[in-house]
């Protein structure tokens, strides 16, 4: 087999049933990949919802306590038959392409970790938009060599599954915390495998964000980075390194930039608020690590 495309979800049947369905319309031979539903501890009995799509593609289902995507993903991809592991969100739809593009880039580059394009499907949401608007901003700014990038989101990767489980998977550290993702591929580039880009290989991300949602979402994010920088110096790759404040300035000002409208003022506003809730969540998380694990000998000058 070819391909297991392995979906965490937690309590988003809605979204799950979106995701499914999307890929029962893959332009993809179907006894060429498997998929793997992991259910995240949810509260809902998303058994029916599962069978009804059982007919049309090869499809697994696993449960696990919850424990977050990351030890979701490695559960899935402990049972995966395929020679590559593809991993999607259950709130994103891939289109019919989405399989045979990545595909495609793995057959040139199997040793790398590819990575596909997300499109926002929510664009009357301006939460939705201004996430995307930051997601596309950093992905120009950690990818502009396409065949040797830095960073790509979980919801759209695919890898050789040796490779996966040579470096171990996703940190189970992370549990709730975001950015499991940024050590994943972190730790990828320090085996000397590389990261690249297949840009066709697109999904449609649908994530529907309040204003409260959005402030906790980049909270997360904080919180997750500050994670990431302490796994980082402990297995001793050195402090993350500082993109610059500049890079942070043109990130605010990007949307009036590209557009000088009300709506654009709106969504700077948003991506300041974004990067005062990032700074918040890293301040806390790294408090709470201070009173936790600081009795333990951890010595923070260390750099």
């Amino acid at each position: 087999m070819r391909f297991s495309v392995i979906v965490p979800t937690f309590n988003r049947p809605r979204d799950l049933a979106r995701c499914l369905a999307a890929l029962t319309r893959l332009n993809y031979p179907r006894d060429e990949f498997e998929v793997l539903v992991v259910d995240d501890g949810g509260s809902v009995d998303l058994e029916t919802l599962v069978n009804a799509h059982r007919p049309s593609i090869q499809l697994k289902m696993l449960r696990q306590p919850n424990c977050g995507p990351g030890i979701a993903r490695n559960k899935g991809a402990a049972h995966a038959a395929g020679q590559f592991l593809a991993f999607i969100d259950d709130d994103c739809a891939p289109q019919e392409g989405w399989l045979q593009a990545l595909d495609s880039s793995l057959t040139r580059k199997p040793d790398a970790l590819i990575g596909g394009s997300v499109l926002n499907g929510l664009p009357d949401n301006v939460n939705a938009v201004a996430s995307q608007h930051i997601h596309e901003f950093f992905r120009e700014h950690f990818n502009p060599d396409p065949d040797n990038c830095r960073f790509f989101p979980s919801n759209n990767i695919a890898v050789a599954a040796a490779l996966y489980r040579q470096i171990g998977g996703f940190d189970p550290e992370f549990r709730r915390n975001a950015a499991e993702d940024r050590d994943f591929c972190d730790r990828w580039l320090r085996s000397g495998s590389r990261l690249a880009m297949a840009p066709d290989a697109f999904v449609v991300h649908c994530h529907e964000m309040s204003f409260l949602g959005f402030w906790k979402q980049h909270y997360r994010y904080g919180r997750g980075a500050f994670t990431f920088a302490t796994a980082r110096r402990q297995r001793n790759g050195g402090p993350v390194p500082f993109e610059g404040s500049s890079v942070h300035l043109n990130l605010i000002l990007s949307p009036v930039r590209k557009s000088f409208r009300p709506m654009s003022f709106y969504l700077s506003v948003l991506i300041f608020v974004s990067q005062v809730a990032n700074l918040i969540g890293y301040l806390m998380e790294a408090r709470a690590f201070k009173q936790q694990r600081a009795p333990s000998g951890y010595n923070f000058a260390r750099k």
